[in-house]
């Protein structure tokens, strides 16, 4: 299994990390730093999407706050993508608005679960199901919709997108860009889809806010 592994990085103090997570990262997996400073998250990762030519793609932001056992959670991501079922593996996040309570969840092995958006901090995701993803213009959303569409495309084709609670990787209790921007862009990518991925891209946000909003 080819593992390639990308680091989003930008011209900015929450991007200090970038050089720790490039070491610890590089020993193990070809990496590369995308760090076009006038690039947000859809530019960075469509030029992931191009470089890509692995079996796995491993995503790791340059403001994540890698855990200690970093060689645990690779090993474990590992034998997770090599079960065959999963087109998704992340590890929990210090700040996250997909916060879930575990009990509602499916369990798939110890302390991981099944769940419908992990967060874009850290993950693996297949090739396949990359290939399945419709492509997003960074010019008409800059910055979200990737990971509901790595949801929907995921649960289209029988995978699981899970959360591997034994890890949790810090993150900055902030966003680094315009938040009401994001979500006006957001919706006008929705209203530009196919109107039956629309639906079943819909549908997986609504299994998300349902979860989030479990007592």
């Amino acid at each position: 299994m080819k593992i390639q592994a990308f680091v989003p990085s930008w011209p900015s103090k929450r991007s200090l990390n970038t050089d720790a997570i490039v070491a610890a990262v590089s020993a193990r997996y070809p990496t590369t730093v995308l760090s076009d400073p006038d690039d947000y998250f859809n530019a960075q990762w469509q030029k992931a999407r191009d470089q890509f030519t692995g079996d796995v793609l491993l995503w790791i932001m340059a403001d994540a706050q890698l855990p200690d056992n970093l060689g645990g959670m690779f090993t474990e991501m590992e034998r997770m993508m090599k079960r065959g079922d999963i087109g998704w593996y992340a590890p929990d996040i210090e700040w996250t608005s997909y916060i879930y309570q575990k009990k509602h969840l499916k369990l798939v092995e110890h302390e991981v679960y099944e769940v419908p958006n992990t967060d874009s901090v850290v993950f693996a995701i297949r090739a396949d199901v990359i290939k399945k993803m419709p492509l997003i213009d960074p010019a008409v959303c800059f910055m979200w919709g990737m990971d509901v569409f790595a949801s929907t495309v995921i649960r289209n084709m029988g995978l699981k997108m899970v959360r591997d609670y034994k890890f949790k990787v810090g993150h900055p209790n902030n966003t680094g860009y315009d938040i009401e921007q994001a979500s006006s862009e957001m919706g006008r990518l929705f209203r530009s889809l196919e109107p039956d991925f629309r639906e079943q891209v819909q549908e997986t946000i609504d299994v998300i806010n349902s979860l989030k909003r479990l007592p």
